[in-house]
């Protein structure tokens, strides 16, 4: 697989080439919406572990405070 690399690559480094003025005009954009798509994702993530886990790991950890 490493000797492919190069390979599988190329056509995003070859993107990037083409469409680089086009990047350079849009960075602020870009970077805003990576930064701002990147936090949605943890908050998202964050409530769904949340509610489908917190809970539970709330009442064992209550359960093990009281044995002790």
């Amino acid at each position: 697989m490493i000797k492919h690399m190069l390979l599988l690559f190329a056509p995003i480094v070859v993107g990037t080439m083409v469409f680089f003025s086009w990047i350079g005009e849009q960075a602020v954009t870009i970077l805003v919406s990576l930064f701002a798509s990147t936090f949605g994702v943890l908050l998202v993530t964050g409530w769904t572990a949340k509610l489908f886990g917190g809970g539970r790991a709330r009442k064992e950890g209550n359960r093990r405070h009281d044995v002790r």
